[in-house]
């Protein structure tokens, strides 16, 4: 499946339409290239703008999906739909 086919890339677009440029730009590109790939705890990081710590505690507190092989892997898809579930109230 294309990641662009999935259901929740458009509200994952809606959602990121938020962040700056640079940051929205970064996460469009990781998506879109790595549909059939996985995000590591780094990736979620760089992308989102917080610290490693907080991407952890993320996952161990199940807000994010995440597959433990040698480090956590996060699916782009499982990546769009914790953003997706972070919506504030006003967000549309």
């Amino acid at each position: 499946m294309n990641i662009e086919d999935h259901p929740s890339f458009n509200a994952l677009a809606d959602a990121v339409g938020k962040l700056d440029a640079d940051r929205r730009q970064d996460l469009m590109n990781v998506l879109a290239n790595q549909a059939d790939a996985v995000l590591t705890v780094s990736d979620i990081a760089e992308i989102t703008g917080v610290h490693k710590m907080t991407v952890l505690r993320w996952i161990k507190s199940g807000e994010l999906r995440a597959t433990r092989i040698a480090g956590y892997k996060i699916n782009p898809i499982d990546f769009s739909l914790f953003l997706e579930g972070r919506k504030t109230k006003g967000q549309s």
